[in-house]
């Protein structure tokens, strides 16, 4: 037979050599020299153990070295591996059986900021079982970090097609056992006992997670009363709070003043306004995926009793309805009771900065429905716009749109958003 020995102090297992043995004899008999093949004390006793089957599952069973090696089923070709009884003690493997038992589990787990996910040097690399479940994975990485409750982190699984983060984070407890996260080792790779790392994304939270998960996240982009960005913020908030609750956490996130102007929440796509959410209405039917934007309401807007849904239209792509290109940040202009659109032109001039000379150029057209008409500057916004939505689909389509060119940068400016229809300019140097 094949015998193998284990070093408990080392934590390892080296080849021993082979022995042939009589049918009828007990291992016992030639423990002295199994004691000389490993440079072991005459008087050192030995641990056996018969390794019947290393993969797919480990099958390691201790060996009673007074049975005759017929008694204790061992045959040719049986691999037997020993140690010393009394190194074994205090150690960390004190048995080969534990040992080998950590070698088929063991699983390399590298942690990395979800903020940095390529940072190399921001890695951490932990090593943990096959067998861990969330509260161990989280629980070493707290240990890493120095973080004392392990609840308050989060993790987000690997794309392995993207080489990146999955879009979004695992639920709290979602890990049943780490191995499974990279699937079902090969016969090699656990013979090997050596397996693809897991990598995991991770980032710290101010409440543990478990809390975290009966609110609603919202990431909110914070505009100016002019229409610029200005910051982005992740907030927190009860699914039955209303708007209102929304709004405050992006003012103390934003560090802003008292007496800052009011903000309102708008939910913005593809450069075009699909809901102005009231004050009072409950969170619970804002969508979490959305591009939502807290906005400071400008003066000329108070006590107006109605908002202007009001978009940038590319320069001459009314030609063709079917295929009108909005671009740019659009906005709102509260509308007062017998409005002209002379008036509402002058507002938004003011509010967007705009020359005279370019002012000049641009149009401005009623819409519903895709359909547009060219407003006169002495027309009632109210009367115009309400007249041709008499059968509306929604406030989404109807709007008064600003014909002019696209001078702007083509993406927007919040990080990590959809597209609006203009981009940030940026400046290489070589």
């Amino acid at each position: 037979s094949s015998s193998s020995f284990f070093d408990p102090v080392t934590a390892t297992i080296s080849f021993a050599g082979y022995m042939y043995c009589n049918n009828g004899a007990q291992l016992m008999d030639y423990c002295t020299r199994m004691r000389a093949m490993v440079g072991l004390p005459a008087n050192e006793e030995l641990l056996a153990f018969e390794e019947i089957k290393y993969a797919p599952d480990l099958m390691c069973e201790p060996v009673d070295m007074r049975l005759q090696l017929s008694a204790a089923q061992l045959e040719d070709g049986d691999i037997i591996v020993f140690q010393s009884w009394r190194a074994g003690r205090g150690q960390p493997f004190e048995t080969a059986l534990s040992f080998l038992e950590y070698r088929l589990q063991r699983q390399t787990v590298v942690f990395r900021p979800l903020d940095k996910p390529v940072d190399d040097d921001a890695a951490i690399e932990v090593e943990l079982s096959r067998e861990s479940n969330y509260d161990d994975v989280t629980a070493a990485l707290g240990e890493k970090l120095g973080v004392d409750d392990p609840t308050h982190l989060r993790l987000t699984a690997h794309n392995v097609r993207m080489n990146g983060p999955r879009p979004g984070p695992l639920r709290f407890r979602q890990i049943v056992a780490v191995g499974n996260m990279v699937g079902t080792p090969t016969i090699d790779e656990l013979k090997a006992a050596s397996y693809e790392p897991v990598t995991l994304y991770y980032e710290r939270l101010s409440m543990p997670l478990h809390e975290l998960e009966t609110l609603k996240t919202l990431k909110v982009d914070l505009y100016s009363a002019d229409c610029k960005y200005v910051s982005t913020h992740t907030i927190h908030v009860p699914p039955s709070a209303p708007v209102a609750a929304a709004l405050a956490e992006v003012a103390k996130a934003a560090s802003r003043p008292p007496d800052a102007p009011p903000l309102r929440l708008v939910h913005v796509h593809h450069s075009k306004i699909f809901n102005a959410f009231e004050a009072g209405q409950e969170l619970s039917h804002v969508d979490s995926n959305a591009y939502l934007r807290a906005e400071e309401v400008p003066e000329d807007d108070a006590g107006a009793p109605s908002l202007l849904y009001v978009y940038h239209v590319e320069e001459g792509s009314l030609e063709q309805p079917a295929h009108t290109t909005h671009f740019g940040e659009p906005m709102l202009v509260g509308l007062h009771d017998g409005e002209t659109v002379a008036s509402v032109k002058a507002r938004i001039q003011r509010r967007l900065s705009v020359s005279d000379e370019d002012f000049a150029k641009w149009k401005f057209h009623g819409f519903c429905g895709g359909q547009g008409s060219p407003l006169r500057d002495g027309d009632v916004v109210a009367d115009k716009i309400h007249a041709m939505n008499r059968n509306p689909t929604s406030m989404y389509d109807t709007y008064l749109g600003v014909e002019h060119a696209n001078t702007g940068p083509r993406r927007p400016v919040g990080a990590s958003r959809p597209a609006t229809g203009f981009e940030r300019s940026i400046k290489i140097s070589g």
